[in-house]
């Protein structure tokens, strides 16, 4: 392998796997593609060992220009891997929105590996949350994934590809430190700052988190074997028979925000009840002649946006098995707590300035 090839190598995976990358491959050409600048990049340039040669490109996949301008600063190379991280991974935007980078942008990233490599393979970062076949789709994230997949695999047959699939990613396991709050944060934000009245979902539906720390040790696993020659090889790092009842991981959310309160002299929350939907919707067509206490109207219609989003996934929990895995993930109950410290540490300004309002 003469190159390897990492987009969105500032976001959650794509920076984790490119710090690590650096670190430990030798002899090898390292390129990052990122979209927006990122002061961590440095820590990447300046961590670079044994030989390599790391290059950083600004590079958005959506735009074509870009993409004829990335070739041409590319010399060609005889084998390379390309690792596709860059997505757009918000749930809920229109299909419209998210089909630039998440469909258009593999096509073109699969396109540059193609035009500067002899011999090139990819692998294709999506979601457990998803599938090709058999599926129904909870949002444009997951259909968009799907078909970025398999536009992919229509248009470059040639191309050995393997799909690397994971689900929820939450901090690191050990220290909770995670690049950017996506996912599950912005429920533990709202939970945090305001008196939420209830949650939506089903109480035993079984949510599937993996820490950062251990998606990264299965992706580079899966990068180790595919320079080695084993493509085509697909993987799965979801949690399994690790999945965490949604009764559960909201008992760990408010024990952990109770911590901090007392913490800081605030008397506790109390955990908020766990209505079904069909309660839900009765609520929406009745909560104009209630008065929610700490929840002002604008807030509500920001907290029922926030359940349209999570609410096929802490009411549907279908998931993809793991597969092809090193050892299977930790249990959140062992560290899903250090996970809400680290954002509680990251943010204390707003969550003291909210609570003393």
């Amino acid at each position: 392998m003469n190159r390897v090839i990492i987009s969105g190598a500032t976001g959650v995976l794509g920076y984790e796997l490119a710090k690590k990358l650096v670190r430990e491959l030798r002899d090898i050409e390292i390129v990052c593609f990122y979209r927006n600048s990122d002061p961590r990049l440095e820590y990447l340039k300046l961590n670079a060992v044994n030989g390599n040669t790391v290059k950083f490109l600004s590079c958005n996949l959506s735009v074509s220009d870009c993409i004829d301008y990335t070739i041409q600063s590319l010399s060609p190379v005889d084998e390379c891997l390309g690792i596709h991280c860059a997505a757009d991974v918000a749930w809920n935007k229109t299909l419209a929105e998210v089909i630039p980078i998440n469909v258009q942008g593999s096509i073109n990233f699969c396109e540059i590996l193609r035009r500067t490599s002899k011999s090139p393979k990819i692998i294709y970062l999506s979601s457990a949350y998803t599938s090709t076949r058999d599926w129904e789709y909870r949002n444009t994230y997951e259909e968009s994934k799907a078909m970025g997949e398999m536009e992919i695999k229509k248009r470059y047959p040639e191309m050995p590809i393997s799909v690397f699939s994971c689900s929820l990613v939450v901090g690191n396991s050990s220290t909770g430190a995670i690049g950017r709050f996506h996912g599950i944060y912005p429920l533990l934000k709202f939970a945090t700052l305001f008196d939420v009245p209830f949650f939506v979902g089903r109480k035993n539906c079984l949510i599937d988190l993996v820490p950062v720390d251990w998606t990264i040790e299965q992706l580079a696993a899966l990068v180790n074997r595919s320079m080695n020659g084993n493509y085509n090889e697909d993987v799965v790092a979801a949690g399994g028979e690790c999945r965490i009842p949604l009764i559960e991981l909201a008992a760990i959310i408010y024990k952990q925000i109770n911590k901090h309160r007392s913490e800081m002299g605030y008397p506790p929350k109390p955990v908020p009840p766990i209505l079904s939907y069909r309660q839900w919707l009765f609520i929406q067509r009745t909560v104009k002649i209630w008065d929610i206490k700490g929840l002002p109207p604008r807030k509500f219609r920001y907290f029922e946006e926030l359940l349209e989003s999570y609410k096929h996934y802490i009411d549907n929990d279908k998931v993809l098995p793991p597969r092809n895995i090193t050892c299977h993930a930790p249990d959140p109950r062992s560290y899903f707590d250090i996970v809400i410290d680290y954002w509680f540490n990251t943010n204390k300004e707003l969550i003291s300035k909210r609570w003393k309002g």
